[in-house]
């Protein structure tokens, strides 16, 4: 391996950033495979959420104002109805009038609920696969293995 300070900061630069969405993929990937059970939803209610995110165009009044749905749904699991109140994450809009037609459309599908057999209070009514962020993992993943293997084969003269 070359030994050089700025070689190793260099990596460090480029392992930690790496080791930071890597982590945050495995954890996207658990939370997508413990959801191993579908069911179709008994009661869901739609409301709306108004959300200010924070930033600096808030503070002179600037900002962009964003909604979305949280629901309130219930499912029945061997005999036992479960309730769940969640902020939908895909479900983001503009403007107020948006979200409730999107509500228009939801209530008009079936709805399902996807939840973890051996503990059914963790649900969700999505069930997304983290392909971005796996893709994104893979190629820090293999930047970095270069990098590592450049250091390798450099030699100080």
């Amino acid at each position: 391996m070359y030994k050089n300070r700025g070689w190793f900061i260099f990596l460090l630069l480029i392992g930690l950033p790496t080791l930071f969405f890597s982590g945050i993929t495995f954890y996207n990937l658990y939370q997508y495979s413990r959801l191993d059970s579908k069911t179709q939803v008994a009661k869901i209610e739609w409301s709306i959420v108004k959300q200010e995110p924070w930033s600096i165009l808030n503070l002179v009044g600037w900002g962009e104002e964003r909604y979305a749905l949280k629901t309130l749904f219930e499912f029945e699991y061997e005999g036992v109805f479960y309730k769940k109140e969640a902020l939908a994450d895909s479900f983001r809009f503009r403007n107020e009038w948006a979200a409730r037609q999107e509500i228009a459309q939801e209530q008009n599908k079936k709805q399902f609920v996807w939840f973890q057999s051996t503990n059914p209070r963790q649900a969700s009514l999505q069930k997304t696969f983290p392909l971005k962020g796996c893709i994104s993992a893979c190629v820090l993943i293999g930047i970095f293995i270069y990098f590592i293997c450049l250091g390798f084969s450099v030699r100080p003269n």
